[in-house]
């Protein structure tokens, strides 16, 4: 009798644990293919009037905070606390956090702050849930990816329909379709950013704009390649086809997504690779890093000649936001003017020409503005660490290499958008960010993978 009862006890503590990373990648999954909206526009998502909308419309961020407590509370239980960080560079993210609260004393706009602040509450929920559960988002395990890996196909799906006709059918349906949304859902969708989008040849899936879905392909498209690729033990032919058809359609969707900025980081992750892995001669890497930045710089100038011939327009703005960013840290170095609250002092100093932003289109230069020097210092210091460890041991280790790889170009790719302030890019970006900050320093972790 009592072999049977520990026997069922062990029965049942492994259904207890694949439940818990079939829940948390499911909620990982969800986010990415339906939190693709900034924070700052939380209370303009409206839930689901029908079976439609459940299926093609995002999703109230009340929804997924409420499904993150879950999750948590589930990850709970299969906490080893003895992992628990010792390193204070580990507890950096709980710092940050707790500095955008006192922050949110001197805000400018409570409304902005208010949605901003769980926002950021749950990005450290989803570092720590990383960080504890290092060990299974190493192990590649379907238990937890196949939810994640779902969501990627959803957007990835979502994205190449845009480019082979979606795009289309919305603009044709877009004023007929427009009187049917609520007041809510109307204010967020008719606006003159949204009709610029859709008159636009660039896909965004089911994100805010074209440069947000990109981030998305830069953080995760490495992770699900290597998901198939690692997990193909019997060497299927088929299952390593499919892993490069997902890299190879990610690839295109970046490309028809037309981000300049996630040109420029695919070069710079390639220069990485080269610099890092290639067993060369410095002196041929230095070739090859020439020969790279001269047929981007071609392959760049050929395909936005038209984009520079009309003056550069979008890059002009973001000078401009970075420039008004700068100042309102002069103004406010300690505390800045509150989480979320770029577009308060920016509307009062912008230039008269340039379009109007609601974020700074630069996480690391809008943390100096919302929240003070101290602010940026923080989270700028964590992400430095965080790539640091990565790129030390990132190398060292294939599992955590891919993982790496999204973080960096992700990182890289926030100096030219507002990735912190999108549930789908935020919160798996923590999450990976929390898996590299535990495999850093714990090495019973290093030998469990290997």
């Amino acid at each position: 009798m009592g072999i049977g009862l520990k026997r069922n006890n062990i029965s049942n503590s492994d259904k207890y644990e694949r439940i818990s990373l079939f829940v948390t990648g499911i909620f990982l999954g969800l986010v990415f293919s339906k939190g693709g909206n900034p924070v700052i526009f939380a209370d303009r998502i409206s839930p689901p009037a029908n079976f439609y909308e459940f299926i093609f419309q995002p999703y109230p961020f009340e929804w997924f905070y409420w499904i993150l407590g879950v999750v948590a509370l589930i990850n709970l239980f299969k906490i080893k606390w003895s992992l628990a960080p010792r390193n204070i560079w580990a507890l950096l993210p709980l710092f940050w956090f707790m500095w955008q609260v006192i922050s949110s004393i001197n805000t400018v706009d409570s409304r902005l702050t208010s949605l901003t602040l769980p926002h950021f509450f749950a990005c450290i929920l989803c570092y720590f849930i990383g960080f504890f559960r290092s060990k299974d988002f190493l192990s590649y395990s379907y238990d937890l990816y196949a939810g994640i890996f779902l969501g990627f196909l959803w957007v990835l799906g979502n994205g190449i329909e845009q480019h082979f006709g979606g795009l289309e059918t919305i603009r044709q349906n877009y004023e007929q379709s427009l009187q049917s949304f609520s007041p809510e859902q109307r204010s967020l969708l008719d606006t003159y950013e949204f009709r610029v989008k859709i008159m636009s040849n660039r896909i965004f899936s089911t994100f805010i704009y074209p440069n947000a879905f990109a981030g998305g392909l830069l953080l995760l498209a490495p992770t699900m390649f290597y998901l198939l690729y690692k997990n193909n033990k019997n060497r299927r032919l088929s299952l390593k086809f499919l892993s490069y058809v997902i890299l190879g359609l990610s690839l295109f969707c970046l490309y028809w997504s037309g981000s300049k900025a996630g040109l420029i980081v695919i070069a710079l992750t390639i220069v990485l690779l080269l610099f890092k892995n290639w067993n060369l001669p410095k002196k041929y890497k230095v070739l090859a890093t020439l020969v790279l930045i001269i047929l981007v710089g071609c392959v760049f100038a050929i395909k936005y000649a038209d984009y520079f011939h009309r003056g550069a327009k979008s890059l002009g703005a973001r000078f401009d936001y970075w420039r008004a960013a700068t100042e309102i840290t002069i103004q406010h170095p300690f505390l800045g003017t509150g989480p979320g609250t770029f577009s308060i002092p920016y509307r009062n100093i912008k230039k008269p020409e340039s379009e109007m932003a609601k974020l700074a289109h630069n996480d690391y230069i809008q943390q100096a503005s919302d929240s003070g020097i101290p602010g940026m210092v923080l989270y700028t210091g964590f992400i430095i660490w965080v790539l640091n460890r990565g790129f030390r041991l990132g190398f060292q280790n294939k599992e955590l290499l891919p993982i790496f790889i999204g973080l960096f170009a992700w990182s890289i790719h926030s100096f030219f958008e507002f990735h912190l302030y999108i549930p789908a890019l935020a919160y798996l970006a923590f999450a990976f960010a929390g898996v590299l900050a535990s495999f850093s320093y714990d090495k019973k972790i290093n030998e469990q993978v290997k």
